[in-house]
Protein backbone atom coordinates (compact mmCIF):
# COMPACT_ATOMS: atom_id res chain seq x y z
CA UNK A 1 0.00 0.00 0.00
CA UNK A 2 1.79 3.57 -0.92
CA UNK A 3 2.62 5.92 2.03
CA UNK A 4 -0.74 7.81 1.93
CA UNK A 5 -0.97 10.77 4.45
CA UNK A 6 -2.66 10.10 7.20
CA UNK A 7 -5.81 11.50 6.74
CA UNK A 8 -8.89 9.87 4.57
CA UNK A 9 -12.34 10.17 4.11
CA UNK A 10 -14.51 7.24 4.87
CA UNK A 11 -16.68 7.36 1.71
CA UNK A 12 -20.01 5.45 2.94
CA UNK A 13 -19.81 6.72 6.23
CA UNK A 14 -18.63 10.40 5.49
CA UNK A 15 -16.43 10.94 8.63
CA UNK A 16 -12.79 11.50 8.82
CA UNK A 17 -10.26 9.31 10.44
CA UNK A 18 -7.07 11.74 11.47
CA UNK A 19 -4.04 10.03 13.44
CA UNK A 20 -1.47 11.90 14.79
CA UNK A 21 1.42 11.70 16.35
CA UNK A 22 2.48 8.76 13.60
CA UNK A 23 4.90 10.63 11.89
CA UNK A 24 6.38 8.51 9.29
CA UNK A 25 3.38 5.44 9.19
CA UNK A 26 1.23 5.20 6.74
CA UNK A 27 -2.10 4.15 6.34
CA UNK A 28 -1.10 1.16 5.21
CA UNK A 29 0.85 0.39 8.39
CA UNK A 30 -2.18 1.32 10.33
CA UNK A 31 -4.47 -0.74 8.48
CA UNK A 32 -2.27 -4.14 8.71
CA UNK A 33 -1.72 -3.36 12.58
CA UNK A 34 1.38 -2.90 12.35
CA UNK A 35 0.70 0.35 14.36
CA UNK A 36 -1.28 0.53 17.57
CA UNK A 37 -3.97 3.43 17.52
CA UNK A 38 -6.08 2.40 20.35
CA UNK A 39 -3.86 4.76 22.67
CA UNK A 40 -5.04 8.31 20.29
CA UNK A 41 -7.55 10.64 21.40
CA UNK A 42 -10.52 11.13 19.71
CA UNK A 43 -11.52 14.54 17.89
CA UNK A 44 -14.73 15.65 18.83
CA UNK A 45 -15.24 18.34 16.60
CA UNK A 46 -13.66 21.18 14.37
CA UNK A 47 -11.84 18.44 12.38
CA UNK A 48 -7.73 19.20 12.17
CA UNK A 49 -7.94 22.25 11.71
CA UNK A 50 -7.59 23.48 15.60
CA UNK A 51 -10.99 21.56 17.00
CA UNK A 52 -11.25 20.36 20.26
CA UNK A 53 -9.88 17.02 21.12
CA UNK A 54 -11.12 15.08 24.15
CA UNK A 55 -8.75 12.67 26.46
CA UNK A 56 -11.05 9.70 27.53
CA UNK A 57 -11.88 9.59 30.64
CA UNK A 58 -11.12 6.91 32.70
CA UNK A 59 -14.29 4.68 33.88
CA UNK A 60 -14.75 3.12 37.54
CA UNK A 61 -13.79 -0.17 36.84
CA UNK A 62 -17.13 -2.73 36.52
CA UNK A 63 -18.16 -3.79 39.76
CA UNK A 64 -18.37 -8.02 39.78
CA UNK A 65 -21.63 -9.81 39.28
CA UNK A 66 -21.52 -10.15 42.50
CA UNK A 67 -21.84 -6.26 43.21
CA UNK A 68 -18.89 -7.23 45.77
CA UNK A 69 -15.27 -6.85 45.36
CA UNK A 70 -12.85 -9.55 45.93
CA UNK A 71 -9.68 -9.85 47.88
CA UNK A 72 -7.48 -9.95 44.12
CA UNK A 73 -10.44 -7.54 42.74
CA UNK A 74 -8.93 -5.25 45.20
CA UNK A 75 -5.59 -5.48 44.62
CA UNK A 76 -5.91 -5.53 41.16
CA UNK A 77 -8.08 -2.28 41.64
CA UNK A 78 -5.02 -0.88 43.48
CA UNK A 79 -2.37 -1.79 41.06
CA UNK A 80 -4.17 -0.82 38.34
CA UNK A 81 -4.99 2.97 40.16
CA UNK A 82 -1.57 3.62 39.93
CA UNK A 83 -1.13 2.30 43.73
CA UNK A 84 2.46 0.51 44.79
CA UNK A 85 1.79 -3.01 43.61
CA UNK A 86 4.48 -4.25 46.74
CA UNK A 87 1.19 -2.35 48.59
CA UNK A 88 -1.15 -4.12 47.15
CA UNK A 89 -2.02 -7.28 49.59
CA UNK A 90 -2.08 -4.55 52.07
CA UNK A 91 -4.51 -2.39 50.65
CA UNK A 92 -6.50 -5.13 49.24
CA UNK A 93 -6.54 -6.73 53.49
CA UNK A 94 -7.60 -2.82 55.10
CA UNK A 95 -10.16 -2.51 52.24
CA UNK A 96 -11.91 -6.21 52.89
CA UNK A 97 -11.39 -5.05 56.59
CA UNK A 98 -13.54 -1.95 56.14
CA UNK A 99 -15.85 -2.29 53.71
CA UNK A 100 -16.13 -6.51 53.10
CA UNK A 101 -15.61 -5.27 49.35
CA UNK A 102 -18.81 -3.59 49.28
CA UNK A 103 -18.75 0.00 47.38
CA UNK A 104 -21.66 1.16 48.91
CA UNK A 105 -20.63 0.74 52.34
CA UNK A 106 -21.18 3.49 54.88
CA UNK A 107 -20.33 3.72 58.24
CA UNK A 108 -21.85 6.79 60.44
CA UNK A 109 -19.02 7.88 62.93
CA UNK A 110 -20.21 9.13 66.85
CA UNK A 111 -17.94 12.05 65.76
CA UNK A 112 -20.48 13.05 63.01
CA UNK A 113 -18.28 12.03 60.14
CA UNK A 114 -19.23 9.35 57.31
CA UNK A 115 -17.43 6.81 55.92
CA UNK A 116 -17.70 5.80 52.55
CA UNK A 117 -17.04 3.09 49.91
CA UNK A 118 -14.47 0.02 49.39
CA UNK A 119 -11.92 1.96 51.34
CA UNK A 120 -14.22 3.46 54.20
CA UNK A 121 -12.99 7.06 53.06
CA UNK A 122 -13.55 9.63 55.65
CA UNK A 123 -15.86 12.52 55.15
CA UNK A 124 -13.14 15.03 56.61
CA UNK A 125 -11.41 14.40 53.29
CA UNK A 126 -14.28 16.40 51.50
CA UNK A 127 -14.69 15.05 47.63
CA UNK A 128 -12.33 12.37 47.96
CA UNK A 129 -15.06 10.69 50.53
CA UNK A 130 -17.13 8.94 47.20
CA UNK A 131 -18.56 5.91 46.88
CA UNK A 132 -16.86 6.18 43.35
CA UNK A 133 -14.76 2.91 42.92
CA UNK A 134 -11.93 4.94 40.49
CA UNK A 135 -12.29 7.78 43.13
CA UNK A 136 -12.36 5.94 46.04
CA UNK A 137 -8.94 3.94 45.53
CA UNK A 138 -7.09 7.02 44.45
CA UNK A 139 -8.19 8.66 48.24
CA UNK A 140 -6.66 5.53 49.27
CA UNK A 141 -3.45 5.74 47.54
CA UNK A 142 -3.41 9.23 48.75
CA UNK A 143 -4.24 9.29 51.96
CA UNK A 144 -1.52 6.24 52.70
CA UNK A 145 0.76 7.78 50.70
CA UNK A 146 0.55 4.82 48.25
CA UNK A 147 0.75 2.16 51.00
CA UNK A 148 3.09 3.73 53.20
CA UNK A 149 1.24 4.66 55.72
CA UNK A 150 -2.31 2.59 56.99
CA UNK A 151 -2.71 4.41 60.31
CA UNK A 152 -5.64 6.15 59.44
CA UNK A 153 -7.65 3.25 58.95
CA UNK A 154 -9.40 1.99 62.58
CA UNK A 155 -8.72 -1.54 60.98
CA UNK A 156 -5.23 -1.22 60.92
CA UNK A 157 -4.96 0.14 63.84
CA UNK A 158 -7.09 -2.80 65.73
CA UNK A 159 -5.68 -5.28 63.60
CA UNK A 160 -8.89 -6.46 61.41
CA UNK A 161 -7.35 -6.52 58.31
CA UNK A 162 -5.24 -9.21 59.09
CA UNK A 163 -7.76 -11.85 58.67
CA UNK A 164 -7.46 -10.76 54.94
CA UNK A 165 -3.82 -11.19 54.05
CA UNK A 166 -3.85 -14.87 53.31
CA UNK A 167 -6.26 -14.01 50.99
Amino acid sequence: MPNLPLAFADALGGGILILAGLSGKSIGQVMQGQVSVASFAPITSGGATGGTSTTPTPTAPTPPASGHYTYTDLKNLWVSAGGNAASAPMAAAIAMAESGGDPNATNHNTNGSTDRGLWQINSVHGSQSTYNVADNVKAAIAISNNGSSWAPWSTFINGAYRQYLSG
